[in-house]
């Protein structure tokens, strides 16, 4: 299938987004698709007219991205009118810029090349690329693919905000670009049913891709950083990582008590148990590492983000991987990690909701998973890994079906069984 794929961000080394784009694609190539990305020249300076290494066999075409007018430049000097156009419209001036920009780049791509399907992947919360398809003259199957809720006041607790003028702009503009969709797909099952509870009609045409696995290929070719060699884990101790960022709502005070009262029942445990926390944190969590200087020979805490190829070795270097969400009675999301966990086949500590899209990936029998704030159901579950530890048990999750869940195969089979997209060819 000859693929178009647009693409807002490839800073593997830094977004998360990035990562996941790059696994999805990854996987179209691993079922020999003919893959096209068009994506913007990235503001970061080192990654400015640099193509994606790691993703060999796709051909890339960048686009410049325009500057502020002279209209735009004045306006935005002054914040009371700047803020009229913004919630009239749902956009500030300079994102309709952008949409204006991709715009150009698909109808200028798809009036010089054939496709068979286009899929729009976003970054955050932009969904840049997905606003444009739905104002282009596109006369062939598109894919939606939404990662996240949107707009903000869609999330769930504790991430949402309350609704406001601008918020509500946004939905209309969210709704006519879906409905416009040919297919919608999610990461998530428990995200897709929050998202239909808002935009009904794409029940029709939505189906789950989810976070997807690396590939061997993928891995060998991705980029190191500076910071990779200073980062590791200690050889012979009872490692337990939680790799990755932690937003504002993900609190990792309750790990971190029952991680306390685990190694201070046991002399054995205290001198080789050890917590890894690292990753950059939310300004929430600023400064929460000083209250544990006191006990650095069991809590390694690293407020860097490495590289994604690094992060992965350090995932195999582990003896347990913590999965940290947000206190609250649901979660719809699949966190990225939790493919490259499966990946590891190490145990996950799920620190997640009851009814969440983890705790049904995991199944109901998992037995490592506990709420994020149920200090001694942490406790209980490192007590039984240690004990597995110790007993030389070779931790592993050791679950073929989550594996091929994760998989390229079954992603590129769901895609070629889309109903939505076979009856618009």
């Amino acid at each position: 299938m000859k693929i178009l794929i647009l693409v807002e961000s490839f800073n593997i080394n830094h977004h998360s987004s990035a990562i996941g784009r790059s696994k999805f694609i990854s996987a179209l190539l691993n079922k020999k698709n003919n893959v096209t990305i068009i994506y913007p020249d990235e503001s970061v300076p080192h990654l400015k007219n640099l193509d994606p290494t790691w993703l060999s066999g796709c051909k890339f075409k960048r686009f410049a991205l325009s500057a502020p007018t002279r209209t735009e430049k004045i306006l935005d000097r002054i914040p009371k009118i700047r803020a009229i156009p913004t919630y009239l419209s749902g956009f500030h001036m300079s994102f309709h810029r952008l949409i204006l920009d991709w715009k150009l780049a698909i109808e200028t791509e798809l009036q010089n090349e054939t496709y068979d399907l286009v899929i729009a992947l976003g970054t955050g919360m932009s969904f840049a690329p997905h606003f444009a398809l739905a104002q282009s003259d596109v006369s062939i199957p598109w894919i939606a693919n939404i990662h996240d809720p949107y707009p903000v006041h869609f999330y769930p607790p504790p991430y949402n905000k309350k609704p406001t003028l601008l918020y509500k702009n946004q939905a209309k503009r969210f709704h006519y670009m879906l409905r416009k969709a040919s297919c919608v797909t999610f990461p998530s099952l428990r995200l897709q049913e929050w998202m239909e509870q808002f935009y009904p009609e794409i029940k029709s045409k939505s189906f789950v891709i989810p976070h997807l696995a690396p590939s061997d290929e993928m891995i060998a070719s991705l980029p190191t950083t500076d910071k990779d060699t200073t980062v590791s884990l200690q050889k012979g101790k009872f490692n337990i990582l939680h790799a990755g960022s932690l937003l504002g709502p993900r609190n990792p005070a309750y790990l971190l008590k029952a991680f306390l009262r685990f190694i201070s029942e046991d002399s054995e445990r205290k001198k080789k148990a050890v917590l890894n926390i690292i990753g950059k944190v939310a300004k929430e969590h600023t400064g929460f590492e000083k209250a544990y200087e006191p006990y650095k020979s069991n809590i390694n805490i690293v407020l860097e983000r490495v590289g994604y190829r690094h992060s992965l070795s350090l995932l195999k270097d582990a003896d347990v991987l913590v999965l940290l969400e947000a206190v609250s009675e649901v979660s719809p999301f699949m966190p990225g990690k939790l493919a490259d966990y499966i990946w590891a086949d190490r145990p996950i500590l799920a620190l997640t909701p009851k009814n969440s899209e983890t705790s049904r990936i995991l199944g109901k029998s998992y037995p490592y998973r506990v709420d994020t704030d149920d200090e001694e159901g942490i406790y209980r579950c490192l007590v039984d890994l240690w004990e597995r530890w110790k007993k030389g048990d070779g931790l592993s999750l050791n679950n073929s079906e989550l594996r091929h869940y994760v998989s390229a195969e079954r992603m590129n089979h769901i895609l070629e069984g889309a109903t939505c997209l076979s009856s618009q060819k």
